[in-house]
């Protein structure tokens, strides 16, 4: 052998690295490892929903901190005046209601007491009209008594009228109310987010914003790098995807904590990326190429690594290695939703 060796050398490394190649394809079959992985988890962006100067930073960079630490204050004194005006309107609206209510209590006993006397002007008016023919009574009487009856059925719708604009200043000043209410309502939410806090637990990124600096709504002011959601972003070529499952186990490295592997599963297996860079951002992107190298498409896999996420500093962002078994020889694609048992390897 090593005789052969020396009459071809050429033929003999080329032989060489061509069973290495045949090696490496038989085991990448099985086995798929790469480093093009990452440590992420939860990044949740801070934005003001009111506009305003900073009057405090509650927190430091990098600090640790718990779901409805303060974060920072904005001033909240026109804030406060505008609470203070609309109380007011409110105390305003509530009054001018009490008054509309006890008006049209009183229309309505005026009503009843003109109504009363309708009553009584009809009786009389139909009583001495009905013995006006036995001439006990003059037509000078009846036609009084008619005058009256009319007179008082006039007053009456006039009352019933003035009764039912009472009732419909009542109905607006329960709108004014209720829109008093509605604009208050409003105003104390404003007044409330002036004390901006964190919804989850993590690690303050660092920030540039300062005591005094002026803050538009909607505009990032700083960064949670949240506790929850830790995971590994592996991108794997398509050659692995249609052999792997969702809940699959797989081993992983994290260059924060170096000599040690660890257990995780498989989180999500992607079913699509964009060939091009999308602004919207519905789809991922992975650029293939690393500096002058082209690489083959991959796909980002996430890798659940909440079982040891508490026992090991992780990092978001940090570099990560992931070895796990592949049978792309398998005859059926494992599923990608975990709500199947993996194909047959």
């Amino acid at each position: 052998m090593r005789a052969f060796f020396a009459r071809h050398p050429g033929g003999s490394v080329f032989g060489l690295l061509a069973g290495l190649l045949v090696l490496y394809e038989i085991v990448s079959s099985f086995v798929a490892y790469t480093t093009d992985a990452f440590v992420v988890t939860d990044v949740v962006v801070v934005a003001p929903q009111v506009a305003g100067p900073v009057t405090s930073v509650e927190v430091r960079r990098n600090q640790t901190i718990a779901a409805g630490d303060l974060l920072f204050s904005i001033d909240p004194t026109p804030f406060q005046y505008r609470v203070d005006e609309l109380k007011a309107e409110l105390a305003l609206a509530q009054a001018s209601h009490a008054k509309a209510v006890d008006q049209a209590s009183a229309a309505a006993a005026v009503v009843k007491s003109a109504q009363a006397t309708l009553a009584d002007a009809q009786m009389r008016f139909q009583r001495l009209a009905a013995i006006q023919s036995s001439g006990a009574v003059t037509v000078q009487a009846v036609d009084d008594a008619k005058r009256d009856f009319d007179t008082a059925a006039a007053r009456v719708a006039e009352l019933v009228a003035l009764e039912q604009t009472a009732q419909q200043d009542i109905a607006v000043q329960l709108a004014a109310i209720g829109a008093a209410q509605a604009s208050l309502a409003k105003a104390e939410y404003d007044l409330a987010q002036t004390r901006v806090v964190s919804s989850v637990a993590g690690s303050i990124a660092p920030y540039e914003v300062k005591q005094g600096d002026f803050v538009s709504v909607g505009t990032p002011v700083l960064a949670v790098v949240a506790d929850r959601g830790w995971r590994i972003v592996a991108n794997l070529p398509d050659f692995y995807l249609g052999a792997l499952a969702v809940g699959q186990p797989v081993w992983v490295h994290v260059s924060s904590d170096p000599w040690r592997l660890h257990r995780a599963t498989i989180r999500s297996i992607p079913r699509g990326i964009a060939r091009q860079p999308d602004p919207l951002r519905v789809l991922p992107y992975v650029s293939p190429t690393t500096e002058w190298i082209r690489l083959p498409r991959r796909f980002p896999v996430e890798i659940d690594i909440e079982g040891f996420a508490g026992r090991v500093p992780l990092f978001s962002g940090a570099d990560a290695r992931v070895l796990m078994w592949a049978n792309t020889f398998a005859t059926e694609p494992a599923p990608t939703d975990g709500s199947q048992e993996p194909a047959r390897r």
